[in-house]
């Protein structure tokens, strides 16, 4: 059980937090996701795609066939092109799963996880755009142990966590106008 270990890793990290150890917090960062989990929570946007699979990347094979990502080459069906022809059909792609599926339409985490990776959700359920059950519980539950766990932290805990390279150090948006 993921959510039950880190919840059960939640007062180590606190410790070294506290302690300002960062020998200790290497040892978080490689596999809590505390990091993930946090840093998420603190960007406060919203996000409406995952990883940009066919809208912002793709992968060509060597075949010159395009597919929406790297995981999908080889499975022919799923090919949205090729650079042989010049045809590229990202249509399905461009409207992010989480604002067309009634699953994470009513979820109050989806632009938290962002609905997920289309091809997990694919192996999991047979289908590209449906998430499956498990993943959304437990995503669902990484992010109220998340939230929990980032009311815990002080002002100083978290210039810590910033300062440890353990979170990326929200940018001002006032910072975005620079440059």
């Amino acid at each position: 059980d993921v959510v039950g270990a880190l919840n059960a890793a939640i007062p180590d990290f606190l410790q070294a937090v506290r302690s300002r150890d960062r020998n200790a917090l290497k040892g978080f960062f490689s596999w809590t996701g505390f990091n993930e989990v946090l840093g998420v929570l603190q960007r406060r946007t919203e996000r409406t795609g995952t990883c940009g699979v066919g809208r912002e990347i793709v992968s060509i094979s060597s075949t010159g066939a395009v597919y929406p990502c790297h995981r999908f080459v080889g499975h022919k069906r799923y090919a949205i092109g090729s650079i042989m022809t010049g045809e590229l059909d990202r249509g399905e792609y461009l409207d992010p799963p989480l604002l067309t599926n009634a699953q994470c339409l009513s979820c109050w985490a989806k632009h938290l996880c962002n609905g997920g990776c289309i091809y997990d959700h694919l192996a999991r359920t047979g289908h590209r755009f449906t998430p499956d059950a498990g993943f959304c519980k437990m995503t669902r539950e990484l992010f109220e142990m998340g939230i929990h766990l980032a009311h815990q932290l002080t002002r100083g805990e978290k210039e810590f966590l910033y300062e440890s390279k353990f979170l990326k150090r929200p940018l001002c948006p006032l910072d975005l106008w620079t440059g």
